[in-house]
């Protein structure tokens, strides 16, 4: 590097011991690097956002294993407040098993003056010691702006006037720039002893041995103190293990019950075998508390001793239960079936409702207060609090509402919003601003007058609609968002539409008819991806089609907006959603015919059929036969015909010609649609009747 600064901070980390004394903490340490910075000092955001995705893939091969175990990070963004443009690709990190070291910044000693990306709650920050063990006055402090309730810096080390390597040499640099390192190394350190570290670990390994000071316990200052290595690998030596299964007394393994360790705010979900598992410094007393719906908790303690493992099996008692049945019905009384039924804080095992809208659950706790939730397609859900009295269970019929006619405005229609991803925030509601039919409609962007904001992840979420192959949804909608002039046809922040078939769990973008008219520049604060097409700009209101010929049965939808953290503009106006049929995708072609035809006699002509959808339906067949001077004549060839899906063939069609047709020239149509009005498609010929 042009400047020596990833010189220096590497040196510290894997340097050596040439000079003749020795200047970094893991020598041996495997290391690689990325060049963030040009060799005039410049950099961009793109650029980061490569780097953090080439360390989670060196080599460009997945199966290949060569991604880091920590990734140190001397450089930060003076910025007041939360910059949260690397958030999900620290996430991407942890998920794939590294820990991301970050300098807490040199913008000390005020409150609040850690440096993002070291002020996550998801980075390992770090703050400079003096040889004093003082902090030093530059060091940047805690609470963090992006989670105002966390300490940083995590951890400190030594940073004021480190010598390490640079060009020719070796110097003496003062930063927390220089205090990172120090960590990093120390965690190579500590995985020398336990290549199995997870990065949670690594975290409570450091800060559990790391030297208090300042003020007793974590603070703003020093974190959890100053780094001790020798400490930490000595706990990593002498940790054990606490293992076990959890059992339903005289049933068998249980599944899905909560271990905790109370002390160490650690937890663990069982499997269907009941197992569990947690590694944990050794020489110390655990409370361990292990909990499971329908079950007596319980309370352990734990003494684990130095290098060994403990085995605590437990088994829970089932509390008193009994059964919960009843009817679902509709507003009209009438039966609902296959209305999906369950225990909201039970394990996810819906019972569904029987042709004649009955359901029951077998085993409810008593004396537990529960909330039951009961869903349909169709039909408003609802939930409901439960408590039942004894072992001889409830009954609770249900009525689930129509949708309001108004849908959309209504205030119980079954639409949400959410922020789809973790730190960005939602702003839909439904506003009086503007709309295309009063007298409200939904905006996404600020309440009132005003613009929307930085980092939104927008989704308003339509209640469950039951889709019949051929559907084609329609809204109308006005948006204002920030453009990108330098490009044409692209913009910063914008809208997208997308699907779900599964009740939420997954979704997909779908495209309207005739496409999005931009796209979504290369930009890592905005979570969609770059290129992604959208709305954007600034668009009147307008209508927008989506045909749905690919979905069918219980659907909801999802107006997606997302933003960065800069510019902003007005926000994206959603009104009059509708579903509609849509026709469905009918060729017609003309392959012969005849010219002449004789009163009487019969007449043949040839077409080609295509379906270019993958679904079979009904359709009406007739021809309409008009001359000059006379009003149509209509002649149904076929009631109800079957499509059948992807049909692709030829058909001969004939009728005889009645006698007492007047002779002269015929324009015949043949249709195909709903008979006499609805035309899928058609083709005509023209011919002389003698």
């Amino acid at each position: 590097d042009a400047g020596g600064h990833g010189t220096h901070t590497t040196g510290t980390i894997v340097g050596g011991d040439g000079s003749g004394r020795g200047i970094g903490v893991a020598p041996d340490a495997r290391w690689i690097a990325a060049k963030a910075w040009n060799d005039d000092g410049l950099s961009s955001v793109p650029v980061f956002s490569e780097i953090f995705e080439w360390f989670l893939d060196p080599d460009g091969d997945p199966d290949t294993d060569d991604a880091p175990a920590a990734v140190s990070n001397s450089w930060g963004f003076v910025y007041d407040g939360c910059l949260i443009d690397f958030r999900r690709a620290i996430l991407a990190w942890r998920a794939a098993g590294i820990l991301p070291v970050f300098a807490s910044g040199n913008s000390g000693p005020g409150d609040g003056s850690s440096e993002s990306p070291g002020n996550y709650p998801e980075t390992y920050s770090v703050g400079a010691t003096d040889s004093r063990d003082r902090i030093a006055s530059f060091s940047g402090r805690g609470p963090s702006d992006c989670d105002t309730g966390r300490i940083k810096p995590d951890i400190s080390a030594p940073g004021v006037s480190i010598r390490s390597s640079v060009f020719g040499g070796y110097q003496s640099w003062s930063g927390t720039s220089m205090a990172t390192p120090h960590v990093t190394g120390a965690a190579a350190v500590l995985l020398s002893a336990d290549g199995e570290l997870l990065p949670d670990e690594l975290e409570e390994f450091l800060a559990d041995t790391a030297v208090d000071k300042g003020a007793p316990g974590p603070d703003n200052d020093f974190g959890w103190g100053r780094l001790d290595v020798a400490a930490a690998v000595e706990a990593v030596l002498d940790r054990g293990s606490v293992v076990g299964t959890v059992i339903t007394t005289g049933v068998g393994p249980l599944a899905d019950a909560r271990v905790e360790i109370l002390e160490l705010e650690r937890s663990f979900v069982t499997g269907t075998e009941g197992a569990y598992l947690f590694r944990v410094p050794g020489g110390e007393v655990y409370t361990l508390r292990v909990s499971a719906f329908g079950h007596e908790a319980e309370d352990h303690s734990v003494s684990v001793p130095r290098q060994a493992d403990v085995t605590k099996n437990v088994a829970l008692a089932l509390l008193p239960s009994g059964p919960l049945s009843g009817v679902v019905t509709d507003e009209s009384g009438d039966p609902v079936a296959g209305a999906r039924v369950l225990i909201a804080e039970a394990p996810p095992t819906p019972v569904y409702s029987e042709s004649d809208g009955y359901y029951e659950i077998e085993s409810v706790p008593v004396d537990v207060d529960l909330n039951l939730k009961v869903t349909q397609c169709g039909l408003i859900s609802t939930s409901r609090g439960i408590r039942l009295a004894n072992t001889g269970g409830a009954v609770e019929n249900v009525t689930l509402p129509f949708p309001a006619p108004d849908d959309m405005e209504s205030g119980a229609n079954g639409w949400d919003h959410e922020a789809v991803t973790v730190f960005y925030e939602d702003e839909w509601h439904l506003s009086t601003q503007d709309s295309h039919s009063a007298p409200t409609s939904w905006k996404c962007g600020a309440v009132g007058e005003g613009d929307y904001g930085d980092y939104l992840d927008s989704g308003l979420v339509t209640r469950c609609y039951d889709v019949e192959p051929g559907t084609t949804l329609e809204f109308w909608h006005r948006i204002e968002s920030e453009p990108n002039p330098g490009f044409f046809n692209t913009v910063w922040d914008g809208g997208i539409v997308e699907i779900s078939q599964d009740g939420g769990a997954e979704w997909a973008q779908i495209h309207p008819s005739g496409g999005y008219p931009y796209s979504i520049v290369n930009n890592p604060a905005n979570v969609l991806e770059p290129g992604t097409r959208c709305y954007g700009a600034n668009r009147p209101w307008e209508i927008a089609h989506f045909d749905l010929h690919e979905s069918s049965g219980p659907v909801q939808f999802r107006f997606r907006f997302a933003s960065d953290g800069l510019v902003t503009r007005l926000g994206w106006f959603v009104d009059d959603v509708e579903l509609s049929a849509t026709a469905p995708n009918l060729d017609f072609a003309l392959l012969d015919h005849p010219d002449t035809v004789v009163r009487g006699e019969r007449a043949e002509w040839s077409l080609h059929l295509t379906n270019g959808e993958g679904r079979e339906f009904p359709a009406d067949l007739w021809l309409e036969a008009e001359t000059s001077g006379a009003p149509a004549k209509s002649m149904l060839l076929y009631d109800a015909y079957t499509v059948g899906a992807d049909i692709d063939q030829d058909f001969i069609l004939g009728i005889g010609v009645p006698p007492l047709v007047p002779p002269g020239q015929y324009e015949i149509r043949t249709k195909i649609g709903v008979y006499p009005d609805v035309v899928y498609a058609e083709t005509s010929f023209d011919v002389s009747i003698d």
